[in-house]
């Protein structure tokens, strides 16, 4: 696998106002002295820029919430609250699987999701969360995906580790990858660009649902979600995006040039825990985008947009 691209330097020869023009492979080929083509865990500002992606927020989470006939919601809420403040790494996905999934929750998790960019396809880290009612043979949708920061910095550290020392650890090796993490450290650090990539994946399954269902033609793209667990103990962070058909075409055939230009505009919204009684019927409506269950009446409707 590719080490780490250094820091990000000038585009090389060609201008900057013609990206929309250019193939994923033709912008990377503007930065010769870099290695652009890495796994999302190695992936930097430099990779956002490339694909156009900006962020908005954080905003306040609008005052939406699904009804729910929930007899254990104190069950719920408390297993959450315990969970949500561990220490352990894997206690924010225990947290988010309890909140979601656990006593008739609506959704059931599963593990990670693949990145496709063109015939590569890493398999992503992360917690994912299809519909319950909707299990079974066949191709089901993931709605939405999480990941804590700090399981991320350590899928990172050790990626990077290994990279440098290999199987045998040394300490030459050890001081280039500490040397080399310096690099992801940020000032804004929800402008994360694993999340990026995680929100991406997520649309490329949707939209392969969409192409094994047959409902092209009623969806111009998908609407992917991902849940960030920071260092902030009070508060969720969702990520949320349109992702175009035409967005998707673009990684899967990065050679190939856009026919119209392919932003990625990315909104990251803060979810309060508390209170923890109303968490879940408040992620449920977000999530879901309804405010009963009866309203998500089938995944398509939860993923797609016209």
């Amino acid at each position: 696998m590719e080490t780490p691209s250094p820091p990000p330097e000038r585009p090389d020869s060609q201008t900057t106002d013609d990206v929309d023009n250019l193939s994923l492979q033709q912008r990377a080929r503007r930065y010769p002295r870099s290695r652009i083509i890495v796994e999302p865990l190695l992936w930097t500002k430099l990779q956002l820029d490339l694909l156009q992606c900006t962020f908005a927020g954080p905003y306040p989470a609008p005052p939406v919430i699904m009804e729910l006939d929930n007899p254990s919601n104190e069950r719920v809420s408390r297993a959450f609250a315990a969970a949500f403040k561990g220490l352990v790494t894997r206690h924010r996905s225990d947290a988010m699987r309890y909140i979601f999934c656990a006593y008739d929750g609506l959704l059931k998790s599963v593990n990670d999701v693949y990145f496709y960019f063109g015939a590569r396809h890493p398999l992503l880290p992360c917690l994912a969360f299809v519909v319950r009612s909707e299990i079974e043979p066949g191709p089901v949708p993931i709605v939405a995906a999480h990941i804590d920061f700090r399981q991320l910095a350590e899928l990172r550290a050790r990626k990077i580790y290994n990279q440098c020392t290999g199987r045998r650890r040394h300490l030459p090796g050890l001081a280039l990858g500490k040397l080399i993490l310096k690099k992801f450290r940020t000032d804004e650090p929800l402008h994360e660009p694993y999340i990026v990539a995680l929100l991406i994946a997520v649309a490329q399954s949707q939209w392969w649902f969409i192409v094994k269902s047959g409902l092209e033609s009623r969806a111009s793209g998908v609407k992917p979600r991902v849940l960030f667990t920071t260092d902030d103990k009070e508060s969720i962070y969702l990520y949320s995006a349109k992702v175009s058909s035409a967005f998707i075409y673009m990684l899967n055939n990065p050679q190939t040039p856009p026919t119209t230009p392919q932003p990625l505009h990315i909104q990251i919204t803060k979810i309060p825990c508390k209170p923890h009684d109303t968490l879940r019927n408040r992620l449920y409506a977000l999530i879901l985008s309804a405010t009963t269950p009866r309203d998500v009446s089938i995944s398509a409707d939860v993923v797609i947009y016209k």
